[in-house]
């Protein structure tokens, strides 16, 4: 299903950066795309993630008309599938998890994303105590479950917040968990599943091990479709396996930030703050002016960068 066969580097000094596995604190994979805001988004990411010689940060694109597999860069992982929300953000994750493990080891590993802004000093202080081993944190969310069409009509007002989702996506959502875990008892007694948010979850190296020996080894992206919803579900179903199912499972809500209005001074929020989702646009339709905005002063604060992008 996922094929990583044939790697190309963009030139012989990348080849050989990844020539030998050198060990990092911290790798922070970020799913990106290429458009006008995303682009901003980019430029500015590439502000602070190479500031600090124990985290290395890639950016994972999907792009179906490379000629390899994998196509590396110093700072992006492009795979050969076609750039989508299901399942382009699946495949392009779980191949920039198998080219770490390949290439590199690491302590954690975070998967977030372009419109998200994480203070890494902040989160590097927040790791220093953690358990290295078994380990795994995210800021939890939930997926409001139903198996019958009662219960649907019943429930749907509590995914009203969530645009992308419809009836339809959600009966659809709900019957691939169903039939993966094999046995309605799980719904019966879980009335909410609750999953790692895409915008942010750390894993230590050896939960991502067993993450890709489950992918690659045993296929179970096959069993009930699982591959055909969304990623954060996708990944959440595979460390409830009873194969994984971390010991040190931490909700860090309480490090994290929502920003879904212009937010003008960046130091009103609480220092303990290391991740920030920006998302406007579900409100404002689509327009990502906002989070631009927001993004480049939080950064501005963050990294003490008052010059980055004044025109903004």
């Amino acid at each position: 299903m996922i094929h990583l066969k044939t790697i190309k580097y963009a030139n012989k000094e990348v080849k050989k950066i990844f020539s030998t596995k050198k060990h990092y604190k911290l790798v922070i994979l970020i799913i990106a795309s290429r458009a006008k805001h995303y682009d901003i988004f980019t430029y500015c990411w590439l502000q602070y993630m190479h500031l600090f010689p124990e985290v290395k940060s890639f950016f994972l694109y999907a792009d179906n008309t490379i000629e390899n597999d994998l196509l590396i860069d110093e700072h992006s992982i492009t795979y050969k599938c076609e750039e989508s929300y299901i399942p382009g953000i699946l495949f392009k994750t779980i191949a920039g998890k198998k080219f770490c493990q390949r290439t590199m080891t690491y302590d954690y590993m975070v998967r977030t994303n372009l419109s998200s802004v994480i203070n890494i000093p902040r989160l590097l202080k927040y790791l220093e105590d953690k358990p290295r081993v078994d380990y795994m944190s995210t800021n939890i969310e939930y997926f409001p479950l139903a198996l019958s069409d009662e219960e649907y009509d019943r429930d749907d007002k509590s995914i009203t917040h969530i645009i992308d989702y419809n009836k339809e996506n959600w009966k659809k959502h709900t019957e691939v968990l169903s039939n993966f875990f094999g046995f309605k008892q799980f719904f019966e007694n879980n009335k909410n599943f609750f999953f790692l948010a895409g915008s942010f979850y750390i894993m230590s190296y050896d939960v991502v091990d067993k993450l890709l020996y489950e992918i690659f080894t045993n296929n179970i992206l096959s069993r009930a479709d699982l591959y055909l919803i969304p990623d954060d579900l996708v990944m959440s179903a595979i460390v409830q396996l009873e194969s994984i199912q971390p010991k040190n499972f931490v909700n860090t809500m309480k490090y994290s930030k929502h920003c879904d209005k212009l937010e003008t001074d960046t130091s009103k929020f609480e220092e303990n703050i290391f991740h920030v989702r920006n998302r406007t646009d579900l409100i404002l339709g689509g327009d990502r002016t906002i989070d631009v905005m927001n993004i480049v002063e939080q950064i501005r604060y963050f990294y003490d960068m008052p010059g980055l992008l004044q025109d903004v």
